[in-house]
C-alpha cells in the first residue's frame, strides 16, 4: 500500500492530520517522530512536483492539478519582478472584498 499523498488543494495541517491518522502509517511507523517526519517528507515531495504552492500565514496549500493553466492572475511592477529574480521570492498581497491574502512567491533560478 502506498503511503498518503496530499490532495488537490489540501492544507498542510490537513495533510499532516490525515496522514498520522492512516492505517499504513499507524502500521509502519511506531514513532510519533517517524510518522510526523514521512507525513512532512510526503508533502514536501508533493510540493516539488505541484504547479504552484500558496502559504497563508501558518498555513500552506499546493495546486497540484487545474482545469487551467492558473487560478488568479496579476500583474505585478517591473521593480517586483526584479527582486524576485534577485532574492528567489517576492510577496504579492490580493484582496478579494474583505479578505486580503498574502501569497509568497518562490522563484527557482
Amino acid at each position: 500500500m502506498p503511503l498518503p499523498t496530499p490532495n488537490n488543494r489540501e492544507k498542510k495541517s490537513d495533510f499532516i492530520a490525515r496522514c498520522m491518522s492512516s492505517d499504513m502509517i499507524k502500521k509502519d511507523f511506531k514513532d510519533n517522530n517517524q510518522k510526523l517526519s514521512v507525513c512532512y517528507s510526503q508533502f514536501e515531495d508533493a510540493k516539488k512536483d505541484a504547479k504552484a504552492s500558496a502559504e497563508f500565514g501558518d498555513e500552506e496549500i499546493i495546486i497540484i492539478e487545474s482545469e487551467k493553466d492558473y487560478d488568479h492572475e496579476m500583474t505585478i511592477s517591473k521593480e517586483k519582478m526584479e527582486e524576485l529574480h534577485e532574492k528567489g521570492e517576492t510577496y504579492i498581497t490580493e484582496r478579494d472584498g474583505e479578505q486580503t491574502m498574502v501569497i509568497k512567491v518562490n522563484y527557482n533560478k
